[in-house]
């Protein structure tokens, strides 16, 4: 190649490079079948709460976004690796936007998933507004948790992230 070729090249791959199979003298491998496939948790309906997941492992995590349906992208791939490093995942629990309910604080949410534990990220005040924040509280049987943080906020910050994992050993017995 050349030097205006190389130069091309460079300020070229800069916009991303597709080689098609007859420009490259090597064979391309074809493209193969994933391993595994990752899949959507599905909604769920259960005592006027709609919420994403099976709820099999009776944990709920409750968050507030008003711009989304359940939870941001970059939020829920932290919230999935929290959940992986306590035993958990997306699909098991119960994800509730507290922004598309009815309800008017977090024990309404505990009252109608009695037997649940409550994780709850970010929330306004006015939701979390009897549970000290960023402490395990029990009441009426349930353990709540309620981190004062977003999952945003967490995911940039090592004191957040000291914090919460301290709480989710204890909550989780770990």
């Amino acid at each position: 190649m050349n030097k205006d070729d190389l130069v091309f090249l460079a300020s070229f791959l800069n916009e991303g490079l597709i080689i098609d199979k007859y420009l490259d003298p090597y064979e391309i491998e074809e493209e193969k079948e994933a391993i595994s496939k990752v899949e959507e948790a599905e909604e769920a309906f259960v005592s006027d709460i709609l919420f994403k997941g099976s709820n099999s492992s009776k944990v709920a995590v409750c968050v507030q976004y008003s711009d989304e349906e359940w939870i941001s992208v970059k939020d829920r791939l932290f919230l999935d690796k929290i959940l992986v490093a306590v035993g958990l995942s997306l699909e098991s629990i119960a994800l509730i936007n507290l922004h598309n309910t009815q309800k008017k604080n977090i024990s309404q949410v505990g009252e109608k998933l009695p037997e649940n534990k409550i994780i709850a990220f970010g929330l306004s005040s006015s939701l979390v507004q009897d549970f000290p924040k960023n402490k395990i509280t029990h009441k009426n049987g349930q353990d709540y948790l309620c981190v004062d943080w977003s999952l945003t906020d967490i995911a940039m910050s090592k004191e957040k992230k000291n914090v919460l994992w301290k709480n989710l050993k204890s909550l989780f017995e770990l």
